[in-house]
């Protein structure tokens, strides 16, 4: 049916609506047959030992969750920064401006021991803060990995959902990033039979060390929105919802 021949009514309740203005500005590719998403052929099927979460949720009824958490964190940093060989971390965050006139924001800070390795941003386009924090951890694989020695690398990220997002290679928003960091990984752990990776959750309320670094990082840059942008489903979606929802509030 032609989003033209449906009634005011049905377009702020069907899911045609603004399909026919948003669709066309999707960048990001899907891939249903991709080779990656093929049960026990996924990451996880095959490396599930070598893929590591140290996550952590606040427990209100214990005084000494948090401290604890946070001792565990800066025991784990003066271990990464005694500089082990082959041992990277980096803080990755993501930032999107409120204003709705700037383009989401990926960086990404990279250590070995108590040296930075690199640093980099990138303009995410028009997506969702949880798109551009995929693309942070997707670049963060990328830039760790492609370092001969590297062996073991630690990720910093405040949100473990997307850390374990980034390793599935199923249909999502932002699939492009996690089959990236899916076939990097396969082949670093064929390569280094030795070889983990980790992802540490960090709450972004504590602007705490390596993440925090990233967060700072990731704020200071503000990029204007253009045309023809990268965007993704899930950003698409939420502005069609926003937008039913304010025309349903006028009309009802």
């Amino acid at each position: 049916m032609s989003l033209d021949d449906l009634t005011v009514h049905a377009k702020t309740r069907g899911m045609l609506a603004e399909a026919d203005t948003a669709l066309f500005t999707i960048k990001k590719i899907m891939l249903p047959m991709n080779p990656s998403s093929r049960p026990g052929y996924q990451l996880l099927d095959r490396f599930r030992d070598r893929v590591h979460f140290d996550n952590w949720s606040l427990d209100l009824g214990n005084p000494e969750s948090e401290p604890k958490r946070r001792t565990h964190l800066n025991n784990l940093m003066i271990q990464l920064q005694m500089g082990w060989e082959g041992q990277y971390y980096a803080g990755t965050d993501s930032s999107l401006p409120l204003t709705g006139r700037h383009q989401a924001i990926a960086s990404v800070v990279l250590f070995r021991g108590h040296d930075k390795v690199s640093r980099s941003r990138w303009a995410a386009g028009r997506v969702l803060a949880p798109d551009a924090e995929l693309m942070a951890i997707c670049y963060a694989v990328v830039l760790a990995l492609s370092n001969e020695d590297c062996k073991q690398f630690y990720v910093f990220t405040n949100s473990m959902a997307l850390a374990r997002w980034a390793v599935d290679p199923s249909i999502h928003s932002g699939q492009g990033h996690s089959v990236t960091i899916c076939q990097t990984l396969e082949r670093w752990f064929e390569d280094k039979p030795l070889s983990q990776i980790t992802f540490v959750y960090i709450s972004s309320r504590w602007k705490w060390g390596v993440h925090n670094v990233a967060h700072v990082y990731a704020t200071e840059l503000q990029v204007p929105l253009d045309r023809n942008l990268m965007t993704s489903y899930d950003s698409l979606r939420w502005e069609a919802v926003i937008c039913r929802s304010d025309l349903w509030n006028n009309l009802f």
